[in-house]
Order: structure tokens, then sequence, then C-alpha cells
């Protein structure tokens, strides 16, 4: 079984003067919810063994804070091309990993990762309705979805053929 996180990037500043869109920073609240997220998944045992993280600054700064709360730290790679990337693009991506990493983490935007979750999710397979519908309805940032997948190559990832085992967002949480 193969295991796949996707993670939007937290909150970042909008009016960031002389900065273009690529070099935005977490807001504050982005600088919250990121480690609050990375310990959400830490504490559900879903630990990635590697990163695939865009290169653009909020997204950066994201990994930094969400992972420091993982047990272990996974192997990280910052990826240019997860940069504006659409579910083709992510899709492609995630069918060169090597099977050898069971759970993958992406850092990355939207709309891509949304349309990605909802293109990968075999209908009515949810470990929940309610997970499910929220997904369907919103992927704010700092959002995180969960899918499986009864497959052992990355390879082989297909439309439709993964079961969301979790989603939330900061606003989602309670405390």
């Amino acid at each position: 079984m193969l295991r796949l996180i996707l993670m939007r990037h937290a909150k970042s500043r909008w009016r960031s003067p002389g900065l273009g869109d690529f070099e935005r920073p977490l807001a504050e609240r982005g600088r919250r919810d990121a480690p609050r997220m990375g310990a959400y998944l830490a504490a559900a045992g879903f630990v990635p063994d590697v990163v695939l993280c865009s290169s653009a600054k909020r997204a950066r700064q994201t990994m930094k804070r969400a992972i420091a709360r993982f047990s272990r730290e996974p192997e990280l790679r910052l990826m240019d091309e997860l940069y504006h990337a659409g579910p083709d693009d992510l899709l492609a991506i995630l069918r060169r990993i090597d099977s050898a990493l069971q759970t993958v983490m992406i850092i990355g935007h939207n709309p891509g990762l949304h349309t990605l979750a909802l293109d990968l999710i075999r209908p009515g397979v949810a470990a929940g309705q309610h997970l499910h519908d929220n997904l369907e309805h919103h992927f704010p940032t700092a959002a995180l979805a969960v899918l499986s997948f009864d497959v052992r190559r990355w390879r082989n990832l297909a439309e439709a053929s993964g079961k969301l085992e979790d989603y939330t967002a900061p606003r989602l949480m309670t405390g």
C-alpha cells in the first residue's frame, strides 16, 4: 500500500512590498498553523519517507515548521516544478517516485493540489463521508489530505484509485 499526503502551504503574506509571488513569506497565522499540522500528522502516524516541496518561499517555510514536529526527518526534495503545477504535472512527478518510498508528502499550491486530490479519490471511498464533503468543498491554506492506494508502485497510480484516509485544515481542528 502506498500513502500520499498532500499539504497546501500555510497562509502567506499578500502585502510584501518589493517581493514577487514566489518570494512571499508566511504570515503570522501560517507560522502558527504549519507546526500544528505537522504535529497532527505525527500524532496520526502519517510521517512521510520523503517530502516533495515547492521551492517557493512560503512552501519551504511551511515544510520547515511542519517537519519539525515529526519523530524522524524525512528525505527532503525542493522542486521548482511544483510551483504552479497542475494535477497532471503532479501525477507525473508521483509516477517517477521510487516505490521503496511508501509514504510521500507534497507541499505545494492550489488549485493543483486540490484538483489532484479530487482526481485520485475513488468515488464513494473515504474513511468518512464528511471527510470527502469537506475536501470537495475547500482546500484552504495548510490543509492536509491523506490518501492510500492499493498498488505497490507509484508508476501505477491512476485517477480514481485512492481512498481518502484523512482530511483536515487548521479551522476544522479544535483547540
